[in-house]
């Protein structure tokens, strides 16, 4: 194989030499059973007896071996089960000192191919507990802001954007895993990490074997890899070559597949479902949810197409022939939504991957923004209940007065016209949020309480005024930076301006991931003095630790905190929420506000701990109207409608 630099003879004096210099004379290399391993060579060693035959009984067993690994030659402990990682072998006279690696490379499941040295972060020495950083080390794609994958085929790609993986090792990954293969074929020579495609758009495919995909097209075919967030390329002649050295070790994979909203089961389930509720089945399928979901970079489970699909047949029971709702509506694809008047009535769950009826935001995604509303709750519920010290998960994320001023806010922006609000209309409408015992939201929630710590409280308008950002008409006059005195105070503006900013960039359809540490850069952000890291560049990152800024409570310094807190850990809820809360400043508002930057950035669907929200469905209905009024066209638009739901602010008033 291409790219080998050590070969058999090499590997052995190396490893013979080592059992010299350590002192084990009494043992010798099994030459017959040294083999290739992803990592370089496997050197298997026993009793010197044993292996000429002297001695049979004196094998050791399981007999050790050594890993030399490619290219740079280092002898490495070979590990005693598939799933665990080689170590450094310890080598008399030189310092013996414990890798620390990537958290990344533990998770992915890929230890088989041996440790990339550029995922080690550094070393501890066991004896004096000194740790030596690696400059070598590559951040992770986790770590660089990508989606956590949910295939080891994607995890392979996340390893590549960190540098961990060079074409050669590559290729070694390849050989033991499984893509789709769409069908019939598009005439383009291609596998996806994703059943449906990078697009969405395959209904029919084949899960196959990578290896066997490779030798059933033309070895000079350029077969592209294309997964979520990145698409490599590879020649299957070079697949092929490789698969002589690294055959698979599992049963080849071939299985044909159905999109599970096409399928032939859940048509019949449907149809015996139409059947007893006395309506006609539908004429389509959940296709549109599918679709929808994927169209913000989401696939619905099977369970979530079926009970879409069952939702959709039980309301046009309800609507045509009266029938009633099931006595579990939460178990037939139904939530928890709000009437005009505030009453709770069963609506379609979307899970948090699409919006029900306006799905394509002009400008920014339903997920990141229903994110970063729910990221907020969660971050100020876990401040309140972990008053510094060690952080847990508490048993109920309660929401708290910052959270409750957010949906004010927001509920009284809804309140307002359409089109290019000017300072003072938005300055009314913060009023009629903030004091509104009409509309829906103050009827479930009730009054919004005083603020125990108002300091920096203008921070928690960024985030609605980013919304006025969200479509073509809603933008204000003069843009943010007129709009921001109208919500935050004084000695609040010029922090809430940056923050504004950040969402309205985070919040974007377009990238799929939008990356803190990519954006503040761009943003220029004048007196943050907040630096992160790049992390395309090799070493330990220096991340900003709130433990080691100021911990003041004005604006500024409550902003450089959060963006610290969740800075490089935008894909790690509990990390953020930790560091949130690790200084002296306003925790509760710190976390908030970094649980609204993380929700923004991995998005609803991948929070944790919504159900222990309770009050999560009284967001999301909120954050379904925000989304469809500050969109291209609101609902209000037509007369009278919402009138009851956010009435409207008195023209005088602005």
């Amino acid at each position: 194989m291409r790219g080998w630099r050590i070969d058999a003879d090499e590997a052995v004096r190396r490893v013979e030499e080592w059992l010299r210099v350590s002192g084990l004379d009494t043992l010798g290399v099994e030459r017959d059973k040294v083999v290739r391993t992803p990592e370089g060579w496997s050197v298997p060693y026993n009793s010197l007896t044993h292996i000429d035959g002297s001695n049979p009984l004196a094998e050791l067993f399981p007999a050790p071996a050594l890993i030399v690994r490619e290219p740079d030659g280092q002898l490495r402990q070979a590990p005693p089960m598939p799933d665990m990682v080689s170590t450094p072998a310890a080598v008399p006279g030189e310092r013996r000192l414990l890798e620390l690696l990537d958290p990344e490379f533990e998770e992915s499941g890929l230890q088989y191919l041996g440790v990339p040295p550029q995922a080690v972060v550094g070393w501890r020495d066991p004896e004096t507990d000194e740790q030596i950083p690696n400059s070598g080390y590559r951040p992770g794609g986790l770590r660089k802001g990508m989606r956590r994958p949910r295939e080891p085929l994607e995890w392979v790609l996340v390893f590549r954007n960190a540098n961990w993986l060079d074409d050669r090792q590559f290729l070694v990954a390849l050989t033991q895993l499984d893509g789709y293969v769409p069908q019939p074929a598009r005439g383009v020579v291609y596998a996806s990490t994703l059943a449906m495609g990078v697009d969405g758009g395959d209904t029919r495919w084949v899960k196959v074997s990578l290896s066997t995909y490779a030798q059933n097209v033309s070895a000079d075919s350029r077969v592209t890899l294309r997964g979520a967030q990145r698409t490599e390329h590879f020649r299957a002649g070079d697949l092929a070559e490789v698969l002589r050295d690294f055959p698979r070790v599992f049963a080849p994979v071939w299985e044909e597949h159905t999109r599970f909203d096409q399928s032939e089961q859940l048509a019949a389930e449907l149809r015996l479902l139409a059947g007893e509720l006395g309506v006609q089945p539908m004429e389509h399928g959940p296709e549109g949810a599918v679709g929808a979901a994927f169209k913000n970079g989401w696939e619905l489970h099977d369970d979530q197409v079926r009970a879409i699909a069952r939702a959709g047949l039980w309301s046009r029971a309800a609507s045509e022939n009266n029938h009633p709702l099931p006595a579990d509506p939460t178990a037939e694809g139904f939530r928890t939504g709000y009437d005009d008047d505030g009453r709770p009535l069963p609506v379609l769950d979307t899970y948090g991957k699409f919006h029900p009826n306006h799905n394509y935001g002009w400008r920014y995604s339903y997920p990141k923004v229903l994110g970063a509303y729910l990221g907020f709750a969660l971050g100020e519920a876990s401040a309140r209940a972990n008053n510094g010290g060690r952080w847990s998960a508490p048993d109920q994320f309660r929401i708290g007065p910052h959270t409750r001023r957010l949906l004010a806010l927001t509920d009284g922006l809804i309140r307002l016209a359409h089109d290019h609000p000017n300072p003072g209309g938005l300055a009314a409408a913060a009023r009629a949020g903030l004091t509104a015992d009409d509309g829906w939201l103050p009827r479930v929630l009730g009054p919004v309480p005083a603020l125990v710590d108002p300091g920096a409280a203008g921070l928690v308008s960024a985030l609605p005024l980013a919304l006025l950002e969200g479509g073509p008409h809603s933008r204000p006059e003069g843009g943010l930076f007129t709009a921001v005195p109208a919500l935050a105070a004084p000695e609040d503006a010029q922090a809430t301006h940056h923050l504004a900013r950040v969402f309205a960039e985070m919040l974007r359809k377009q990238p799929l991931d939008n990356r803190l540490w990519l954006l503040l850069p761009e943003l220029d952000l004048r007196d943050l003095d907040l630096r992160l890291p790049d992390y395309r560049c090799s070493g330990v990152p220096d991340m900003p630790h709130p433990a080691r800024l100021a911990s003041a409570r004005d604006a500024m310094t409550t902003l450089r905190l959060a963006l610290a807190a969740a800075s490089g850990h935008e894909h790690l809820p509990e990390w953020t929420y930790r560091r949130a809360i690790q200084h002296e400043g306003n925790r509760p508002l710190v976390s908030a506000i970094a649980g609204a930057v993380l929700g923004s950035h991995i998005e609803a669907p991948g929070l944790r701990y919504l159900d222990r929200l309770p009050q999560r469905h009284i967001i999301e209905t909120l954050v379904e109207d925000a989304f469809a009024h500050f969109n291209h066209a609101s609902p209000k638009n037509r007369p009278g409608h919402w009138d009851r739901r956010y009435p409207p602010v008195r023209v005088e008033e602005r």
